[in-house]
Order: structure tokens, then C-alpha cells, then sequence
């Protein structure tokens, strides 16, 4: 056991690194079209602003910051789920500064999601394919959402993270995480459905025996 970990933590270093430099690839790329080139100090700036000021970053910081209020302008704060600020305000005890902690948060978690998409994915193909797996979840557009203060990559992280213990057959652990996804975004509580098709797979079929 304690050797194939061994084997596996250099891929799945490799993995999160290459997913993740996929994405500062494409952020430095769209500043040098956009401005005709680029400096650390330009790009410093727009990371910053683009990862922890649009769309809802605000609101999450703020609940983090203050928690939820049922009066006056921050009280729409209250339809955005816990689990994401209450992480961004623990954190934030180690890095002084909640938005560097949304932004850590977020990041780890997609770096996470990656590595068990591989081996979600290494349960029915090769290593070549879990590869490009990870990788075409990085190029895809929206996948930008999970870099900054947005609740995205956690929710990512949490949902394969389920599907994963599903596929292994590790219910209570599936549902352990499925119930933190539900925490995290309304639509955690859909990985009930894929709860409930394995568990009636497992009873009539038994344990998947390619594993």
C-alpha cells in the first residue's frame, strides 16, 4: 500500500501542476493579446482583479468576513451555501488576508479534483487517457471559475472526489462527501441519483470486478 502511494504522488504532483499551468498559461496568453504585451506588475494587477472582485467573490468574501445578515443590502448573501466561506475564514487565520485565502482554497481544491479525475477515470481506461481527461477539463472554458473566489472548485473537488468513492464501492464515504457537496451548492443533492443506480448495480450485479 505505502509503495504504490509511493509510485503515485510524483503523478499526481504532475497532474495538478500541469493542470494548473494550463490555466496561468492562458491568463498570461489573453493579457498579451489584450494589451500587446506584458509585464509581472500588469499581470499581477488583472490576476488579482479578475480572481477576487467579479460575480459573486464580493458576496462569498463578505459572508466570510461577517457572516450571514437577514437585514439591509448583504442580506442576499444568504441564498450563497456555507461550506466554501466558512473554509475561506479558516483559512484566513493562516494567510491574514481572506481574499489570498478564497484564492488557496479554490485552487488546491481544483488541483485535488484534477488528480481524482485521473484515477476516476483510470478505473476504465489507461494512464494516456486519464491524462487527456484532466487536461480537457482544464482547457474547458468555464473551468476558469475554479481559480479564484468563487465556490466552484471545491464543489468540483467534492463531486468527482464522490463519484470516485462510488465507483470504488465506499458508500458511506460517498455519501459523506455527496453531503458536504450539498453544503457547498444546490446542486450537490443530484449526486443522490448516481448514489442510488450504484447501490442497485452493487445489489444485483455485485462489486465492479475490474477493480
Amino acid at each position: 500500500m505505502k509503495s504504490a502511494l509511493k509510485q503515485k504522488w510524483p503523478v499526481w504532483l504532475a497532474v495538478a501542476a500541469a493542470c494548473l499551468g494550463l490555466h496561468y498559461l492562458a491568463m498570461l496568453l489573453c493579457r498579451f493579446v489584450m494589451n500587446g504585451g506584458i509585464s509581472l506588475q500588469s499581470f499581477g494587477d488583472m490576476f488579482w482583479h479578475r480572481l477576487t472582485e467579479p460575480g459573486d467573490a464580493p458576496r462569498y468574501l463578505d459572508i466570510a468576513a461577517n457572516g450571514y445578515v437577514t437585514e439591509g443590502e448583504n442580506q442576499i448573501n444568504l441564498v450563497f451555501y456555507p461550506l466554501y466561506p466558512l473554509l475561506v475564514r479558516g483559512l484566513s487565520i493562516l494567510t491574514g488576508s481572506l481574499p489570498i485565502a478564497g484564492i488557496v482554497v479554490s485552487q488546491t481544491c481544483y488541483a485535488v479534483s484534477s488528480i481524482l479525475l485521473y484515477e476516476l477515470i483510470l478505473l476504465d481506461a489507461d494512464a494516456r487517457c486519464a491524462w487527456d481527461g484532466a487536461l480537457l477539463m482544464a482547457l474547458y472554458p468555464f473551468s476558469t471559475f475554479v481559480m479564484g473566489v468563487f465556490s466552484e472548485g471545491l464543489f468540483l473537488m467534492l463531486t468527482v472526489g464522490a463519484l470516485y468513492a462510488l465507483r470504488r464501492d465506499r458508500m458511506a464515504a460517498a455519501g459523506i462527501i455527496g453531503f458536504f457537496a450539498a453544503l457547498c451548492r444546490t446542486q450537490g443533492m443530484l449526486l443522490f441519483f448516481p448514489a442510488v443506480y450504484q447501490f442497485v448495480r452493487v445489489c444485483f450485479l455485485g462489486p465492479d470486478k475490474r477493480r
